[in-house]
């Protein structure tokens, strides 16, 4: 298998002015597959693609308009043809330059201020980018209401569910616990709808900022030059809360309990890079009201058929509850 897959990294590296001395899978087991490449002047990241040339076109041009301005992010390398990608076999394949740094944690205080500190770079560095034509273009702005509806329709749905098997030990939990948090989701879907989010979305439009929907651990490198970003194949036009969201339930639930401090840092600590006005700041406060952690640990068994224990959706639960307080007291 080894020898296969080098040899597919040698025949599509024919399509640029690289020799390689070394190659190494780095990532692979499925369509989406990473190689590591040594070259006498540099070395480089390889990696073939699951997605679409359309699709795939608009987070490559994205990069590559990222690079060109100055952002930390892996620089795209152009093929012989001009192209900033190559199809080999239907298959699509983009060369980057490979970066070194050391993975940032968001268990330190340090890694986590790096870490905050280089999601503000990105999404202040991602502004004006404007995609070629041709590419499927991929946001998720104004429809945070849409979002939000859907969460509640399934909690509603995983309630039917549970309640064919009151006895079982998931279902209890999710039982004791979902109304409560269909409320909160009702509430915090009513105060989306009065916070000038549509406004928001219309001011954000003259320049849209790209979120990375992936952040975190092992996309975040820490280097010479400062906290490298990578791995954006996921990329989408939103408001740059949403990953500052993600950053923040992640750091809780790693902390098994909310913290009003650390909130309050992560905050200031993004603000000090790309400044959150107070509109954005009342987006974040409401999206961190909606219960993401119990939804997305009740997604597993009762939308992905994935087994969890009824342990680890209490904890989920606990967790929501617990943030209420802390959120309240921090100033918005």
């Amino acid at each position: 298998m080894d020898n296969v897959m080098e040899d597919l990294a040698r025949r599509v590296l024919r399509n640029y002015e690289i020799r390689p001395e070394t190659i190494r899978v780095v990532q692979g087991g499925g369509i989406k597959t990473v190689w590591k490449i040594g070259a006498a002047k540099a070395t480089y990241c390889l990696k073939r693609l699951k997605q679409t040339l359309d699709k795939a076109a608009f987070t490559i041009c994205a990069q590559d308009y990222m690079s060109r301005h100055g952002a930390k992010v892996p620089v795209v390398q152009k093929a012989n043809n001009g192209e900033l990608y190559t199809v080999l076999d239907n298959e699509l394949f983009v060369l980057y330059e490979w970066v070194e740094g050391k993975p940032l944690t968001l268990d330190a205080k340090s890694g986590l201020a790096a870490a905050v500190r280089g999601i503000a770079e990105f999404h202040r560095d991602s502004a004006g980018y404007i995609p070629p034509a041709g590419c499927r273009v991929s946001s998720k702005l104004g429809r945070w209401p849409h979002h939000y509806e859907s969460m509640i329709a399934r909690f509603k749905e995983w309630k039917k569910v549970a309640q064919e098997s009151p006895d079982q030990a998931l279902s209890k939990v999710f039982l004791a616990y979902v109304d409560e948090f269909i409320g909160k989701g009702e509430k915090a879907l009513k105060l989306l709808k009065t916070s000038g989010y549509d406004e928001l979305i219309k001011i954000t439009e003259n320049r849209m900022t790209l979120c990375h929907q992936d952040y975190g651990e092992g996309n975040a490198l820490l280097t010479e030059k400062g906290v490298y970003v990578i791995d954006l194949d996921g990329v989408t036009y939103d408001l740059p809360v949403r990953d500052l969201r993600k950053i923040i339930n992640k750091r809780m639930a790693g902390m098994g309990g909310w913290n009003q401090d650390i909130l309050s840092s992560i905050v200031n600590w993004y603000s000090e890079v790309n400044p959150l006005p107070e509109g954005l700041r009342r987006l974040l406060y409401i999206d961190l009201m909606f219960p993401h952690e119990f939804h997305d640990t009740a997604k597993n068994p009762y939308r992905k058929n994935k087994i969890i224990s009824s342990d680890k959706l209490s904890k989920a639960a606990k967790l929501e509850q617990n943030k209420e307080k802390v959120l309240a007291a921090v100033r918005w």
